[in-house]
């Protein structure tokens, strides 16, 4: 029996067999071509294709480990060189959305995470560069974006100490409540964040301190169309939000976004120019409080939490990290790298675009950890806070790691 016959019955069969050897050759060429071009001899580089075991990747006592798999992490940093020297190759497939460093599905190894608009199953090797490859199916990748429909608007009411974040709100207004630029829908306002080089963080009436609303582009900087200058308001103009009477910042930057799918974006963010008497540095109370003033690096598997203006306080946990994503605008495909990936269905929805991401447990409980911005099926995709603080000269207006409630 010849089995190289072709068949009508057999045939469909074969062509796939054949299809998914041709995909999984050519993506393995592409990683030790790329893997060949950035492990040239170095005493700072790793040479992934030396990790012979994928023993070399196996996670123990991950409860135990949850803040230590960030990119401190000697396994996670060799992870991660083993998945950049496959991003090309990943996303020149007309599936694949996105690709980050994560963990297997029983979470006992490092993993290349492969987000996909439908499931390829055997499309895709079952690893590279000795590293599993998983699956995460999350559809397109879409921008919360302020010119979207964000969802039902609430009734206003306020039952005991429940406040709608929906709403206009007296001054000084909570974090994580309806806010946005006067031109568009809206979205959440992250927190409030204050000039770096005041060494003071109690000192409010410092004249010589500049405080800010921080969320995204997208909400307060109209996806790059904005002026410095334009009003923020609250509530959002969806909301209810009237301009200029429900104003409380002017937008005083933002971090403009690169709309190309080679782009290599690293944050969605803005900030504005507000006051302490316009905006408070907590959430409602039905929110996690003050966020810490130091941040944290995300961890594979760290917990999180986030106060938005839709779905209000979620939790979570850190999926992916160093994801190179892209994500679609009402302006176009944009490309970002060094996102990171959080899971669940319900973590975020249109209009929480903007809210800051929290570490949930302790030590670093209220660290503020992304700034949420797209979502896919059942994940969402946060920017990380630090190069984002960095990228405006500002800290986050909260206790110290000590300071404040637990």
């Amino acid at each position: 029996m010849n089995r190289f016959n072709f068949n009508p019955q057999q045939g469909a069969k074969k062509w796939g067999i054949i299809l998914f050897f041709g995909l999984s050759l050519i993506i393995w060429i592409g990683c030790v071509d790329n893997q060949k071009m950035s492990t040239e001899p170095g005493e700072d580089q790793i040479n992934v294709l030396s990790i012979n075991s994928e023993s070399s990747f196996s996670i123990v006592d991950l409860e135990d480990r949850e803040f230590t798999l960030n990119k401190e992490n000697v396994q996670v940093q060799a992870a991660i060189a083993a998945q950049e020297s496959c991003i090309d190759s990943l996303l020149a497939l007309a599936e694949v959305v996105g690709v980050g460093t994560g963990m297997t599905e029983d979470s006992s190894s490092l993993s290349i995470v492969v987000m996909t608009m439908s499931e390829m199953g055997n499309q895709l090797p079952d690893s590279l560069n000795s590293l599993p490859v998983v699956e995460m199916v999350t559809g397109e990748i879409t921008a919360l974006n302020a010119t979207a429909s964000l969802g039902k608007r609430g009734s206003g009411n306020m039952v005991g100490q429940d406040v709608d974040p929906t709403t206009k709100l007296p001054r000084p207004v909570p974090i994580g409540v309806s806010g946005g630029h006067f031109s568009v829908s809206g979205g959440t306002i992250g927190c409030r964040v204050r000039s770096s080089e005041d060494d003071d963080d109690d000192d409010e009436d410092d004249d010589d301190v500049s405080i800010f609303a921080l969320s995204t582009n997208s909400v307060f900087a109209a996806n790059n169309a904005a002026s410095i200058g334009d009003n923020i308001l609250q509530p959002s103009l969806f909301d209810g939000g009237q301009n200029p009477q429900d104003a409380i910042a002017t937008l005083a930057d933002f971090e403009p976004i690169e709309f190309s799918p080679t782009a290599n974006n690293i944050m969605n963010a803005a900030i504005a120019l507000t006051s302490v008497d316009s905006l408070n540095k907590f959430t409602p109370p039905d929110g996690y409080g003050k966020p810490k003033k130091n941040s944290v690096e995300a961890s594979i598997g760290m917990k999180v939490r986030k106060y938005g203006r839709s779905s209000r306080l979620t939790k979570s946990k850190v999926e992916a990290i160093n994801v190179t994503v892209e994500v679609n605008f009402s302006a176009g495909v944009a490309r970002f790298v060094n996102q990171i990936v959080i899971s669940k269905k319900k973590f975020s929805t249109f209009g929480d675009s903007g809210a800051l991401i929290v570490a949930k447990k302790s030590p670093n409980k209220r660290k503020p950890v992304a700034l949420l911005f797209a979502l896919g099926e059942g994940v969402t995709i946060a920017s990380p806070i630090q190069p984002i603080l960095d990228r405006f000269g500002v800290k986050i207006d909260g206790p110290g790691n000590s300071g404040g409630e637990d």
